[in-house]
């Protein structure tokens, strides 16, 4: 292998700028994890009612109740939403939706499939992986459900306690019937709506270093590719 080399002092320049991008990237990656052990600290004190808000006035909430899982959510057929995998694409309109890891499987242009009763709790049948959604999007695949609140309850509350109280995942098998029997803590409206709030303002703070750290690591790779291409 032939190695390519430039005079000392411009080895020096790459090898300094380079060593703070790591450090920049060692930081970011610190910083996530940090924030996801804040929210995980704050998710076990506020399920737990050992961390509680308060009223504008100052007064305690009501006690939570226990609600069966039925009592609280229904699920929505995915037929007239769902395409196959293979009819996914890496580009187009409409986001695709399935029970996998990450946040979206791809892309699709059929309008016809657009789920568009939002907000939706996505549930993985097979993996047990929690998704919220307030944007249209299309399902891809078999073994998702989808979840909507029964009564006066808000969503985004309903899939931090679900999230929270989530079963393990007994591998690829089908965990909803099992996820049913679970009860859930729900408390007074305004209290979910501060607690949702709340919980969402960190999810957006994860997002947006998760982001940062993802265009710090392309943007060292692009360097490098054209200073030793």
């Amino acid at each position: 292998m032939k190695i390519n080399f430039t005079s000392m002092n411009e080895q020096f320049k790459i090898a300094d700028f380079l060593t703070t991008l790591d450090r920049k990237v060692n930081l970011l990656e610190k910083k996530l994890d940090i924030f996801k052990d804040f929210k995980k600290f704050c998710m076990e004190q506020l399920f737990a009612q050992k961390l509680r808000f308060k009223s504008a006035n100052g007064e305690d909430y009501p006690d939570w109740e226990i609600f069966e899982f039925d009592e609280v959510f229904k699920s929505i057929s995915t037929k007239s939403y769902q395409i196959k995998k293979s009819e996914v694409k890496s580009n187009g309109k409409i986001r695709v939706i399935d029970q996998g890891k990450s946040e979206i499987l791809g892309y699709s242009d059929k309008e016809s499939k657009i789920f568009s009763n939002l907000p939706v709790i996505i549930y993985g049948d097979h993996t047990t992986i929690i998704k919220y959604s307030d944007e249209k999007f299309i399902v891809g695949a078999d073994g998702v459900k989808l979840l909507k609140n029964k009564g006066n309850n808000k969503l985004k509350y309903l899939f931090y306690i679900l999230y929270n109280n989530n079963i393990k995942s007994e591998g690829y098998k089908r965990h909803f019937s099992i996820l049913r029997t679970i009860n859930l803590p729900i408390p007074s409206l305004k209290e979910q709506t501060k607690i949702a709030t709340f919980l969402t303002k960190i999810d957006d703070k994860i997002e947006k270093i998760a982001i940062e750290l993802e265009n710090t690591k392309e943007f060292k790779k692009g360097l490098l590719q054209q200073m030793f291409c």
